[in-house]
C-alpha cells in the first residue's frame, strides 16, 4: 500500500504547514490588507479555522492512474483545523497548537480505513471514519516568512495565501487575533 505511505505523508506534511501558519479560507471581506513588514506587527495570540473537502484524487497531488482509482474509488476527505498560534516578538519566539481532523467517506473506505489509521497514526473514530492529529510546539526561534503573511488595517487579522500552504485553489487562511 505505497499510495497509502504516501499520502499519509503528504497529510503529514501538510499538517506540519499548518503549525507553522494560519486559518480559515474566504477572502477576508472588506478588509483592507498589507504585507507584514516586522515581527512586532503579529505580536499576540491568534485563533483560526480552516475547513476544506476534496476528493483524494485532488488532494494527492500526482498523476492518477487506473490503479489508483481502482484502490481509492471516489474517496473524499474533509480536513477541519482549529489553530492556536502565539508570538512573542520581543523574544522573538513563536508558540502554539493545530488539531487537525481527517474524515473519509466514499469509495473503498470500507477496505481502507485499518490501512489508513496505522498510517496516519493520530486518535480514530471508527464510526465516522476520523482521524484526529494534535501538533505542539512551545517557544521556538520565530521562523515564519513574513513575505507571504499580510495583515488587514485594524490589526487584528492576519492571513497567507492558501496556494502557498499547498491548497490547489485560491483564498487565503485567516487567523484572528485574541
Amino acid at each position: 500500500m505505497k499510495k497509502l505511505r504516501i499520502l499519509g505523508f503528504s497529510v503529514l506534511l501538510l499538517a506540519l504547514v499548518f503549525a507553522s501558519c494560519g486559518e480559515d479560507s474566504g477572502g477576508g471581506g472588506s478588509d483592507t490588507w498589507s504585507d507584514v513588514t516586522n515581527i512586532s506587527q503579529l505580536n499576540g495570540t491568534w485563533r483560526g479555522s480552516l475547513s476544506e473537502t476534496d476528493s483524494i484524487r485532488n488532494w494527492s497531488g500526482g498523476t492518477w492512474t487506473q490503479e489508483d482509482q481502482e484502490l481509492f474509488g471516489n474517496m473524499t476527505v474533509k480536513m477541519d483545523i482549529e489553530m492556536i498560534y502565539i508570538i512573542n516578538s520581543s523574544a522573538g519566539t513563536e508558540a502554539g497548537s493545530t488539531t487537525m481532523t481527517m474524515t473519509f467517506s466514499g469509495g473503498n473506505i470500507n477496505a481502507l480505513w485499518s490501512e489508513l489509521k496505522r498510517e496516519l497514526g493520530g486518535t480514530a473514530d471508527d464510526s465516522k471514519h476520523s482521524i484526529k492529529l494534535t501538533f505542539n510546539f512551545t517557544n521556538e526561534p520565530f521562523e515564519d516568512d513574513l513575505d507571504t503573511m499580510e495583515i488587514n488595517s485594524s490589526g487584528n487579522k492576519i492571513r497567507m495565501p492558501l496556494r502557498e500552504m499547498g491548497f490547489n485553489e485560491s483564498g487565503y487562511f485567516i487567523l484572528n487575533k485574541q
